[in-house]
């Protein structure tokens, strides 16, 4: 069976990371698959090279537009797939057109995303043979905007760096992973790692540790990159937080940040399934986050992390100090954590479960 999957950009993100993994774990299954993006390049490019994935980018230049898709249907037309899976939302837009342009094909869409719907997307998703949706929540969204219940398949992400934490984990212990790091292990810890772009609400984090400013012993890392990067920095600076802030810019280590860290933060207002939760619940770090969208079903609120009512700074600045000034908390919170991530997003199942649907459908 020959397999499509079309993504945008292999920019830093859940979805960028999971079109690879998915690709990868179709290899495995010893089927045959080719990643097809807009652009070229990106910083997660040189993973698709390293595991030896087709690829194929339609701009032979860098237009810096995601939304440039020139000879897609007559490259499509070449491959002749039998499965297209669309992830991201510029390739989402594409759906109805394919399902005519291929009627001989199975057309997927997906669903990952808290963001508002374009009317492009949701007519494709009416059309296309299946949307996978990564959460219950995104799951009563499409319901409410007219995508049908039958038309659905709810799959949750899996934890894609779930084999390195496990690895890492039996060899190292957090004193280690800090002196790996470059980082002192004496602190309390919190990480964000995610895209700097909007929606995330990155100030409002920053707010939060400008409250904090009196305790030297509260560091917050945050690791990712994106246009609002160079933004947040100078914001910091702005703040006179700077030296209580790391900016880590991209790192394909992150496994070992999850490892290091005493506790995961989460101020987004948009998301669906977010990875950064999931995989932080998997190393077994507590979390504390807004009530947005589906980042209640990436941990156990209550028992394995604290959920903050969406845009509160004020209960989201308590919620921190509640757990650094009685860190006797965090060792149940941790164990909590680590179980609910094994029983939820362990990659094999889920792995497994997304390829019958689509191989089978």
């Amino acid at each position: 069976m020959k397999f499509v999957i079309y993504q945008d950009y292999l920019r830093v993100g859940g979805t960028e990371s999971h079109t690879i993994h998915m690709a990868d774990y179709l290899f495995f299954r010893q089927e045959r698959c080719t990643i097809i993006t807009n652009r070229p390049g990106g910083s997660l490019y040189p993973l698709v090279q390293e595991k030896g994935i087709p690829h194929v980018a339609l701009q032979s230049m860098d237009t810096g537009f995601n939304w440039y898709a020139p000879r897609l249907l007559h490259k499509l037309k070449e491959l002749e797939p039998d499965r297209i899976l669309l992830m991201g939302r510029n390739a989402n837009r594409w759906g109805s057109r394919l399902v005519k342009a291929f009627p001989n094909a199975k057309i997927f869409s997906s669903f990952r995303t808290g963001r508002k719907v374009p009317a492009s997307y949701l007519r494709s998703m009416k059309h296309t043979h299946k949307t996978l949706v990564n959460s219950e929540y995104a799951s009563e969204k499409l319901l409410k905007i007219g995508v049908p219940a039958e038309k659905q398949l709810v799959i949750k992400n899996p934890c894609l760096r779930a084999q390195v934490i496990d690895e890492l984990r039996a060899k190292y212990t957090r004193s280690q992973m800090c002196a790996q790091l470059g980082v002192s292990d004496a602190t309390f810890n919190m990480l964000y790692a995610g895209a700097f772009i909007p929606g995330k609400n990155h100030a409002a984090l920053l707010r939060v540790m400008k409250e904090h400013i009196e305790n030297p012993n509260l560091m917050l890392w945050m690791v990712g990159e994106g246009p609002l990067f160079d933004k947040m920095k100078r914001l910091a600076v702005k703040l006179g937080i700077e030296h209580r802030v790391r900016f880590f810019g991209y790192r394909s280590d992150l496994e070992f940040f999850y490892l290091a860290a005493d506790l995961a933060v989460s101020p987004s207002q948009e998301e669906s399934l977010p990875n950064f939760l999931i995989e932080a619940q998997y190393a077994g770090l507590p979390v504390v986050a807004y009530d947005e969208a589906g980042s209640r079903e990436c941990f156990l609120p209550g028992k394995s992390g604290i959920l903050v009512p969406r845009g509160n700074e004020s209960e989201f600045s308590s919620a921190i100090a509640s757990l650094y000034k009685s860190p006797e908390q965090l060792e149940p919170m941790s164990q909590a954590a680590r179980q609910y991530a094994l029983e939820q997003f362990e990659p094999n199942h889920l792995d497994d479960e997304t390829y019958r649907i689509l191989a089978q459908s």
